[in-house]
């Protein structure tokens, strides 16, 4: 049978064209044409430019809004956080030879001499 998710994307995609061509119609056709068509209640045209405007000033504003609150939720490079929190798993190592080792994090010490230590 059909999934829930399926028949909800479905009358989603439906009603979105609906609505689009709605608002195509609303906003080129000339008003004798919607008055002869019996729609005579409507908003005003300015709005059909506006909508739209919005829409696309919100895209760019959501993404700073976004990236400004993840900076705020982050501690300064000064912070011992940056280093040991809560969150910190040591890595494990497992006898028996798997072969993919649990996750665990890398400490600071490891790091930098994987990176900068120059063998000699």
């Amino acid at each position: 049978g059909t999934k829930p998710a399926e028949v909800y994307a479905f009358v989603g995609a439906i009603s979105t064209i609906i609505a689009f061509g709605v608002y195509v119609i609303w906003a080129y056709l000339p008003e004798p044409w919607l008055h002869y068509l019996g729609i005579t209640y409507y908003p005003d045209r300015y709005w059909a430019v506006v909508v739209p405007g919005l829409f696309m000033l919100a895209i760019p504003f959501t993404l700073l809004a976004y990236v400004s609150l993840n900076h705020l939720a982050t501690p300064p490079a000064s912070s011992f956080n940056t280093l040991l929190d809560d969150h910190t798993r040591e890595p494990v190592t497992v006898a028996g030879g798997q072969a993919i080792q649990p996750i665990g994090d890398l400490s600071l010490v490891q790091v930098n001499r994987a990176m900068f230590v120059k063998p000699l």
